[in-house]
């Protein structure tokens, strides 16, 4: 991997990361909520995920042995085209959004732009990221770290889907069945 893809990918996931926590603040207030035991259980891994695809900061071991050729460039912009996903994502479903497991107040099922596409878009987005990150370093880590996240992606997804479930009964049951829940007509 090049300086520039190194400080290329530093730059996006600093910005993604900046931009969420901005965004956290014009929500919707919470009428249902997980606990912070259970958000923990799926943020804190994803945090571990991201470490991992930093090899500068982390000893390389056996996670940092080259096993796969490295994507460069077209890793980088798989990536970036994750995160946009995500954001567009994001902006889509509005002041619904939240980085923990919640209902709103006045919250609305949001069917439009990516989530006519999938049910959970910023996770699509978000394990683009994770994986393209970790194929443009070729290493172990570059497996591991998306395979964390997905599984902490996948217990947060399921604790989601209750609560929309709940939430929405019948109408929710219809956009399930039509629509897949992370690949389109895939899964």
């Amino acid at each position: 991997m090049t300086t520039g893809q190194h400080a290329c990918l530093a730059v996006m996931w600093t910005g993604w990361l900046a931009a969420w926590c901005v965004w956290a603040l014009p929500t919707k207030p919470d009428r249902r909520r997980e606990s912070a035991g259970s958000a923990a259980s799926h943020l804190l891994p994803l945090a571990a995920a991201l470490a991992m695809l930093w090899p500068w900061r982390l000893p390389g071991g056996a996670l940092g042995e080259i096993i796969l050729p490295k994507l460069g460039w077209a890793g980088v912009t798989l990536a970036g085209a994750g995160m946009v996903f995500m954001v567009w994502a994001r902006t889509v479903i509005g002041t619904n959004w939240s980085g923990r497991v919640t209902i709103k107040k006045a919250h609305q099922l949001v069917e439009s732009g990516p989530y006519r596409l999938v049910r959970h878009p910023i996770y699509t987005g978000l394990l683009a990221a994770y994986l393209f990150t970790g194929l443009t370093w070729g290493d172990w880590r570059g497996l591991v770290a998306p395979a964390i996240a997905m599984l902490a992606l996948w217990r947060k997804m399921r604790l989601e889907e209750t609560f929309l479930q709940a939430q929405f009964g019948p109408a929710y049951e219809t956009y399930r069945r039509r629509t897949r829940a992370l690949i389109p007509y895939v899964l």
